[in-house]
């Protein structure tokens, strides 16, 4: 059986490596699997990127100025048809596995062309809203649940559309129960069945290091706090909550306290007790591992996140995570045990979280030894497995 995973692109962003990890599962249980990225089919014709990138920055201008909607995060229209779907027809794939479709790689018309059987792992909230990446729970609920349809003509146009062009949508793959919950109210797979499959990692790569020996390697103070707080790209600062952590640390009255951010370098703490290190575009597994095993806690105030796979990396190296409820992290942190689960978006509670941990003792490897019976690769496979097995009864 073959397996076609469609993603948008192949780089470091968290829905690429999320497919990666996925294909490399596949490919462990034996599946015929393989990854097809838009980007790496259009890398010889940077033309079409970029036409694309200004026709989305056109219909964003008419959904502003003309029709008056303001969407605060990413959008993807999906109204520029392209040939990739004929490219994904091409390989004569059994199975097609939708992942981040975005960046106007194809239209919501086009989707409904492929051929084949076709799950849909989701990655965003996109393929169950109109246009927004991602969007408050409660508009969510006003603007596409059943019974609370309130959309203007602008939005309703790209909802109704997905409606009727995403009716060869077989299979959902709910990465979480969050995620699981907010599309089963949407109009657009009422009829579609939803299976909550979290993502897999590969526990025998992502293991802890010597806490001791990767601080002194980078020069960290032995004797300090060191708190670990992970941004991708900056443009997802807000939604990752990124103020959360630096309203805690320009409050805190600890002295002992070491912040370590990715891709933050532009934030300014007013403490002058706190040390700072900062490292951009880190693309190594193994510098991420480091950061992870020198830390005693990872924050994770997402306001919205479909997943979490950087508190699953975390605790594959034994570090403790605190985040948000009412996300998708928090089917990922067991309060207290593992974490700790903050009250949603409640500053105070997240506060106190986090010098909760800080003061809390874990027993080695509890952390990393629970993760794993939940999220290896073999585990979530087995998930896979019993589901194909089912569909096509071989």
């Amino acid at each position: 059986m073959k397996i076609t995973n469609i993603n948008y692109s192949n780089d470091n962003s968290g829905a690429s490596i999320a497919v990666k990890r996925i294909n490399q599962m596949f490919l462990n249980c034996g599946y015929n699997s393989n990854i097809l990225s838009f980007i790496e089919t259009k890398k010889n014709n940077k033309l079409e990127i970029v036409s694309r990138n200004f026709l989305h920055k056109v219909l964003k201008k008419i959904q502003q100025k003309i029709f008056r909607v303001n969407i605060s995060h990413p959008t993807n229209f999906g109204f520029f048809s392209s040939n990739f779907y004929k490219e994904i027809n091409n390989t004569n794939s059994q199975i097609i596995n939708l992942h981040w479709i975005g960046n106007e790689m194809m239209s919501i018309k086009d989707i409904s062309k492929i051929n084949g059987f076709i799950i849909w792992t989701l990655h965003d909230m996109w393929p169950y809203c109109a246009i927004e990446n991602y969007m408050n729970p409660k508009s969510f609920n006003l603007n596409y649940s059943f019974k609370k349809n309130k959309l203007n003509f602008f939005l309703n146009f790209f909802f109704q559309a997905k409606i009727k062009y995403f009716s060869n949508v077989k299979l959902i793959i709910c990465t979480s129960k969050w995620q699981k919950e907010l599309c089963e109210k949407s109009l657009i797979y009422r009829n579609v069945e939803k299976k909550i499959i979290p993502l897999p990692l590969n526990f025998e790569t992502w293991s802890p290091k010597n806490k001791v020996a990767v601080r002194k390697n980078y020069k960290i103070p032995k004797n300090k706090k060191i708190i670990l707080f992970i941004l991708s790209h900056k443009y997802a600062a807000k939604r990752k909550g990124l103020d959360f952590v630096v309203k805690y640390f320009e409050s805190s009255k600890l002295d002992n306290l070491c912040l370590i951010t990715t891709n933050c370098n532009e934030i300014k703490i007013n403490n002058p007790n706190l040390i700072h290190y900062n490292f951009n575009n880190i693309n190594s597994i193994d510098k991420m591992i480091d950061l992870y095993s020198m830390s005693d806690l990872l924050l994770m105030p997402s306001r919205l996140e479909s997943f979490g796979q950087t508190i699953l990396e975390a605790q594959a190296c034994n570090c403790p995570a605190i985040t948000f409820k009412n996300t998708g992290c928090e089917d990922l942190v067991e309060h207290l045990k593992n974490g700790y689960l903050s009250e949603y978006m409640n500053q105070k509670d997240f506060s106190n979280g986090i010098e909760t941990l800080l003061q809390t003792n874990f027993q080695n490897q509890t952390i990393r030894n629970s993760a794993k019976k939940k999220y290896s690769e073999d585990i979530i496979g087995l998930q896979y497995k019993k589901i194909l097995q089912n569909i096509f009864k071989f």
